[in-house]
């Protein structure tokens, strides 16, 4: 069932704020025996993404409350111990590897821009990832994406509201999925796992 916020008519140009809340499921995959450190900079932890649409007002959408939970639920699923760390100092002699997402890029639609009843809500990432002594092995970017049917909220809601933030939602769900199904399967970053792991068990 949609999540309804605000009282306001559909018709109205009242933009939209939304604060996005961790609400990304336990994921349920198979875990491998590595130590992961994850930084969360302090740009994708305050990530606030505004446009002004016209004839709808500003819409502000702040990403950042729902970003740590995001990435915290992905790597504890995937990785055997992950740490939150603040530098890459902090973390040498402690973990196998160094995971740091970002954002790059937001784009939204709304059906007055796309002459079709769906909110949309595009997220694109880049998740660097590092060996403990900070050397790259891969920057891989990957796309998320999330949308509603603006037919399935009661007109007298503030559908753009409401919609905007299941999109959004619905766009993080897709992020968690992406790298849990794709991650291990980037080239450099499943040779470096291999590497790694073949080194603990000799």
């Amino acid at each position: 069932m949609p999540l309804v916020l605000g009282g306001f008519l559909v018709g109205c140009a009242t933009g939209a704020d939304i604060r996005l809340q961790p609400r990304i499921p336990h994921l349920n995959i198979e875990q491998i025996p590595i130590s992961a450190g994850l930084y969360i900079s302090p740009e994708l932890d305050s990530y606030f993404y505004s446009e002004d649409v016209p004839d709808e007002g500003t819409i502000d959408i702040d990403f950042g409350a729902s970003q740590r939970n995001l990435f915290d639920r992905v790597f504890t699923a995937m990785f055997e111990d992950v740490i939150e760390i603040e530098s890459f100092d902090e973390s040498a002699s402690s973990v196998d590897l160094i995971l740091v997402p970002r954002i790059e890029e937001v784009q939204i639609a709304t059906p007055s821009q796309t002459r079709s009843q769906q909110f949309e809500v595009w997220v694109k990432y880049v998740l660097e990832v590092y060996s403990n002594t900070g050397q790259e092995v891969q920057k891989w970017s990957f796309a998320a994406y999330g949308k509603v049917n603006q037919q399935n909220y009661t007109p007298l809601s503030n559908t753009r509201e409401a919609a905007l933030e299941d999109a959004a939602y619905w766009a993080l769900r897709d992020a968690a999925a992406t790298m849990s199904f794709y991650m291990f399967k980037q080239p450099n970053i499943r040779q470096f796992l291999s590497s790694i792991q073949s080194e603990t068990a000799t």
